[in-house]
């Protein structure tokens, strides 16, 4: 028998075999898809064709390989569902998924990556085995298995505070409490860290609304996480932090300018729990100070701006004042706890002097 062979209509072998089994050898190829045509001819000069397309990848260093996530709590009366990740540096063939020896699922894979969610049904309590076998198109293949156990409860993560009602200053120990084998556990208080891998975590409270989370992950590689909010009451008013008057704090500087125009009055507030949303607050003008005031007018300061965790506040108007001295005096400005700045008689004043 006599064979030739073109690879992409080059000629690149032409042989005489006496007996099969008939081997043909290419000459290095560039990655990507050709096209074979062979002709066969025997000794009475008998022949026939055929042509076949290939593809070359450009390397296949290794097997293919394969990660495994269980998606579902591992319960008997659940069904249990994974997912499978397989990949390869050229395509796959085939994928074989089986639970304590018995086949699941077989797939035929033309992709050099698949990713899948699989049921795997019920189990029973106790240890079980899922095996997973890949093999590439140029015929390596590799095996993955993992052992996990099927309990008669759900796995749960809780978090526990302790005191549950906590108030400024008191010392807080969060745990927590699960049935998995943790084999990493966080902490986390309003985003930030606060202990890691210890049964328990310790915080000063501090007043304030609060959201506690941990995170757990266990041994055989699943993630729980769990958190509530909470709130840490204080007894403060709300503080000011500054008031601008035409560009001026009269908090650090007593002298404002004013030609007779509207002065334009911007107002500043913090508080450690929260302030409400809207409303106004009432400035008082007076020629004396407090307690023996001589009221000479109002300005209506009215809330522009709070910010994303309502602890800061800016609240704007106008007033319009003769040149002289005067106090600015705030009485009443409540936080969202109804703690107010005039509780027990307390008072924010202000001394200004108003130049022309």
């Amino acid at each position: 028998i006599s064979v030739k062979g073109w690879v992409d209509g080059f000629g690149v072998f032409n042989a005489s075999f006496p007996s099969p089994p008939y081997y043909l050898e290419f000459p290095p190829l560039d990655p990507g898809t050709h096209v074979l045509s062979i002709t066969v001819e025997n000794a009475y000069g008998l022949w026939d064709s055929t042509e076949v397309s290939f593809y070359v990848f450009e390397k296949d260093d290794a097997p293919p390989t394969i990660s495994l996530e269980f998606l579902t709590d591992l319960v008997e009366t659940e069904n249990i569902v994974v997912e499978i990740h397989a990949q390869d540096d050229t395509k796959l063939k085939c994928l074989k998924i089986s639970t304590d020896g018995n086949i699941v699922r077989e797939f035929s894979i033309n992709t050099d990556s698949i990713t899948l969610p699989l049921n795997l049904g019920t189990l029973t309590v106790g240890n079980h085995t899922v095996e997973i076998f890949a093999e590439d198109v140029v015929g390596k293949e590799q095996y993955f298995g993992r052992y996990f156990s099927v309990s008669d409860m759900p796995d749960y993560l809780k978090l526990k505070m302790n005191p549950v009602n906590p108030e400024p200053n008191d010392t807080v120990v969060f745990s927590y409490e699960t049935n998995l084998e943790a084999s990493t556990v966080s902490f986390f208080l309003d985003g930030d860290t606060i202990d890691q891998n210890t049964e328990n975590a310790v915080w000063i409270a501090k007043p304030g609304s609060h959201f506690a989370t941990v995170r757990l992950v266990s041994t055989n590689g699943k993630t729980l996480v769990d958190g509530f909010s909470f709130s840490v009451d204080d007894d403060f008013p709300p503080k000011i932090v500054s008031l601008y008057l035409n560009g001026v704090d009269v908090t650090k500087n007593s002298s404002v300018s004013s030609s007779g125009d509207y002065i334009y009055v911007e107002l500043t507030v913090w508080d450690e729990t929260g302030l409400p949303k809207g409303g106004n607050v009432v400035m008082i003008i007076s020629k004396t100070p407090m307690p023996y005031m001589d009221i000479q007018d109002f300005s209506i300061l009215s809330q522009q701006e709070l910010s994303y965790d309502t602890k800061i506040a800016t609240y704007t108007g106008y007033m319009k004042l003769l040149p002289g001295t005067y106090f600015l005096i705030i009485n009443d400005l409540e936080d969202s706890l109804d703690n107010n700045i005039g509780d027990n008689g307390n008072y924010y004043q202000y001394k200004i002097e108003v130049i022309g």
